[in-house]
């Protein structure tokens, strides 16, 4: 018998969240192996009408592995379509690390995308990309081209390790004054699919984001990835980019590569008019995050003047552990 990859998914639910589970095991045996996605949100279903996030999430991993892709759940036939350009991307820019694989869906799904109010839901750390994510969209609603971006996910088990719940604290508290200004619901989602390193970060990073925004795929129709760069800027192969995101979409759920119109420079410029926005900005220290990061940023000061952007401060620390040259801005 061939070996094949095998994805199944399961429900927990705790007091004021859902945990949901994506088992991954081979026909071959050894372990299984466990990707959990705690949402802060009890209401959402115990899994959404299709697992296309969760098979985008784990897609590299299973193109390293080089074996057929068995899940156990439904797919929608968009994602079925655009999984396989992201393959056909990965092979031709990293062929000896990727192999093109067989996704086999125990079912395939067609799904309606529109929903009541046709919501986004922004994926948001509090760094620069993010918050003019939040500003570009929330600054003129009535706008033709803005979404309708009335919540953002903060996901915990990227930039702030899953042991670091005082980091989660500081981070959420820095964001608040600034998305309750812009009349933004806020939310988390804990995920171990970056602790367990099962593939390379600077390759899927989007695709563990974009996994992560799709947890809330039953309640809005787009996602949005704040750009990391933009059309003229952007880094290629780099998991984020305008090429490739916007492919980890479903039937029911589009991924938005947002603001790639927009340089970083550019960016800064609007962040530094609004006081709200600049004082909520997130400070990293160029290692892990931790709470005494947290804790740094949260007493850095208005100081000196960003090199892209003389009109924006730059965040300097009092802490032994981080000194100005350690720490930058969040993306």
């Amino acid at each position: 018998m061939a070996d094949a990859l095998h994805l199944d998914f399961s429900t927990r639910r705790t007091p004021g969240s859902i945990v949901r589970q994506l088992q991954f095991r081979r026909d071959s045996g050894g372990p299984t192996t466990t990707v959990t996605y705690e949402i802060s949100d009890a209401g959402v279903p115990d899994l959404p009408p299709a697992v296309d996030g969760f098979v985008a999430g784990i897609l590299l991993h299973a193109m390293g592995t080089g074996l057929p892709l068995r899940i156990h759940g439904p797919v929608s036939r968009t994602a079925i379509y655009r999984l396989e350009d992201v393959q056909a991307f990965w092979c031709l820019w990293r062929p000896t690390r990727y192999r093109h694989i067989d996704i086999i869906p125990d079912q395939i799904v067609d799904l309606p995308r529109q929903k009541p109010g046709r919501r986004a839901i922004g994926a948001f750390s509090g760094g620069v990309d993010s918050t003019f994510t939040v500003l570009r969209h929330r600054s003129r609603p009535s706008s033709p081209e803005a979404h309708n971006l009335d919540t953002v996910v903060m996901v915990h088990g990227f930039d702030i390790g899953l042991e670091d719940q005082e980091a989660l604290r500081m981070a959420t508290k820095r964001a608040e004054p600034f998305l309750g200004k812009m009349g933004v619901t806020f939310r988390t989602v804990r995920t171990n699919i970056k602790a367990l390193s099962l593939q390379n970060w600077e390759d899927s990073h989007a695709a563990q984001l974009a996994s992560c925004l799709h947890q809330f795929s039953d309640e809005f129709e787009f996602g949005l990835i704040a750009s990391s760069g933009s059309y003229v800027d952007a880094e290629l192969p780099y998991g984020s980019n305008p090429v490739l995101d916007h492919l980890y979409l479903g039937d029911e759920f589009e991924i938005v590569y947002d603001a790639a119109g927009y340089p970083e420079g550019e960016k800064l410029a609007v962040i530094a008019k609004d006081p709200v926005a600049t004082a909520g900005l997130r400070v990293c220290w160029e290692g892990r995050t931790s709470g005494a990061t947290a804790a740094a940023a949260e007493s850095a000061s208005a100081h000196d003047s960003f090199s892209s952007c003389s009109a924006f401060p730059i965040l300097h620390a009092s802490t032994d552990r981080s000194t100005p040259s350690q720490l930058r801005l969040c993306g």
